[in-house]
């Protein structure tokens, strides 16, 4: 009896490392909202504070993000100056910049300035959406993903500075026209501790306007999970033992006369 059960516990064992050696890891989903929550680091619904700012907001999977403002003077061809991060509640809310010299948008925009908003997360992920508001006739957006070091300021820094910093840059066109949904995806699977989202950074695009309501990403578990070959060599091993055990029980049956 205690020989059939340590055969049937071996291979039980070994069955189901096997099977789990198709097992991975799966990414876990990060959604920011920005239009529910006020978040630290600034009044929401409320007048311009001090320029520079930092708000840090969690996400529903606990994974804090900070983000700031910024905007390119001179029509967006002069270094970046401070901006104030604003946050707005309402269903039309989300985040919006307004320039230290000061602009009735309150918007994420480039007419005069080309205002761009830069998030730093805790960990490395996968940006893959982001949904706008408070959108006018025209949202288009330029975006760069990557790494760079922790809490670097972009204070000063031109567009061509920005655009040497080596993170991954694309463009999202939103007209309401030919597309009605503020839903932007992002067509990258570079994975970074940085996002930047900018109103269109083009000297011959001056009318996009918007607020960045939500923010999704996804981020690689950080759970060990073995390698399927490893799993699957400790189950064959396992088998084999139980194979072992299994001839030498016949055999010892054989020896004592089949009793």
């Amino acid at each position: 009896m205690k020989k059939s059960c340590f055969l049937v516990l071996t291979f039980g064992v070994a069955a189901m490392l096997m099977l789990s050696a198709t097992a991975q890891a799966l990414p876990l989903s990060h959604t920011w909202n920005f239009h529910a929550t006020c978040y630290a680091n600034g009044k929401c619904n409320d007048a311009l504070e001090p320029v520079g700012n930092i708000r840090t907001a969690p996400s529903d999977n606990g994974l804090d993000v900070k983000v700031s403002a910024y905007a390119f003077t001179a029509g967006g061809t002069g270094s970046s100056t401070d901006a104030w991060l604003g946050q707005y509640l309402n269903p039309n809310g989300g985040l919006g910049v307004t320039n230290s010299s000061g602009d009735g948008s309150h918007t994420v925009d480039n007419i005069g300035y080309a205002d761009y908003v830069v998030f730093e997360f805790g960990s490395p992920v996968n940006v893959t959406s982001y949904y706008m508001a408070y959108i006018s006739d025209d949202a288009d957006s330029t975006w760069y993903v990557g790494n760079l070091v922790p809490g670097l300021d972009f204070t000063g820094k031109t567009l061509a500075q920005v655009n040497a910093l080596g993170l991954t840059m694309g463009t999202n066109s939103w007209g309401f026209s030919s597309d009605p949904s503020p839903l932007e995806t992002l067509s990258t699977s570079v994975v970074g501790n940085y996002f930047i989202l900018a109103a269109r950074l083009d000297p011959g695009d001056k009318d996009d306007q918007f607020k960045i309501r939500t923010l999704t990403a996804t981020q690689a578990t950080s759970d060990p999970v073995p390698e399927p070959s490893t799993l699957v060599l400790l189950g064959s091993g396992l088998a084999v033992l139980g194979l072992v055990a299994m001839r030498k029980a016949n055999k010892s049956k054989t020896y004592d006369g089949g009793r």
